[in-house]
């Protein structure tokens, strides 16, 4: 028991040391603009801003560097006019599939696609940054170009339904650890699992949708669903003539712990995934 207080300890001091590394280590504010129907020709695009000064970081997107784009490209891109936007510097070869602006792109903006074989420019409608990370389909169809909001339900569905289950089996696997090895004790654990998870899980990514708190709203979201199991553990699963009923509330502090730092170290690591 001691020994497993230390290690709760320990892993609680490496948590508070871990956040801020991953707080800015964390995902940015992102609009990613998909490409459909190419034609066969060359295809350069931008992002114009709605708003004046707005540029992105290079090392936050996939964008063409200086010595990968062509002169002639960046002068046409530059030099065209449309009212209430700005060029931004910012060019991408849609060749590659799509645009990634990753790091703080405009609220308002419009994408702009010039053909550099023909000269011929395709200016869309106005759109917004509607999201945490905004997925936007460009289609070009009929010598127009056409974008639709598609961001990835599915993907993020898949990838909540993921956290949700590793969480579950880590905190199944420590459950022995703590004496708690019945059929009986570790199916209702993986019950309350269920149900804090899937809480935890929607809220942390309502948060992120909206305004791409995960870190922060993670650990708060975190904290509390620990508060909820710790007293129903510590009501619902002491161990029999063993230990007091406290060792269900050390085993719920211990194993979400845990499961929180291995959460926050897969959602930086594999952006993608978590």
């Amino acid at each position: 028991m001691k020994k497993a207080l230390k290690l709760l300890l320990g892993l609680a001091l490496a948590l508070s040391l871990a956040v801020p590394a991953l707080a800015d280590m964390g995902p940015r504010p992102s609009v990613i603009v998909r490409m459909e129907n190419l034609p066969d020709t060359q295809v350069y695009g931008t992002i114009l801003s709605g708003e004046a000064d707005v540029a992105p970081s290079p090392w936050y997107s996939n964008m063409l560097g200086e010595q990968e784009m062509p002169a002639e490209v960046a002068a046409a891109l530059a030099g065209y006019e449309a009212e209430e936007v700005y060029f931004t510097g910012a060019v991408w070869d849609c060749s590659a599939g799509a645009m990634s602006w990753s790091q703080n792109p405009p609220d308002s903006f419009r994408v702009l696609l010039y053909m550099p074989g023909n000269g011929q420019f395709l200016l869309s409608d106005e759109l917004e940054h509607y999201a945490f990370d905004s997925y936007y389909t460009a289609s070009l169809a009929g010598g127009t170009l056409a974008l639709s909001r598609s961001y990835d339900y599915a993907g993020e569905l898949g990838s909540l339904a993921l956290r949700c289950v590793l969480t579950i089996a880590l905190e199944l696997l420590i459950a022995p650890v703590f004496g708690f090895k019945t059929r009986r004790e570790l199916g209702f654990i993986a019950v309350v699992n269920v149900a804090t998870q899937l809480a935890l899980n929607l809220a942390a990514n309502l948060v992120h949708y909206f305004s791409g708190g995960f870190t922060a709203a993670f650990i708060l979201l975190e904290a509390l669903v620990t508060l909820a199991e710790a007293l129903i553990y510590r009501r619902c699963l002491p161990r029999r003539g063993q230990n007091p009923p406290r060792e269900g509330a050390v085993y719920a502090v211990f194993s979400n712990v845990l499961s929180a730092i291995a959460g926050l170290l897969l959602a930086c690591a594999l952006p993608g995934m978590f």
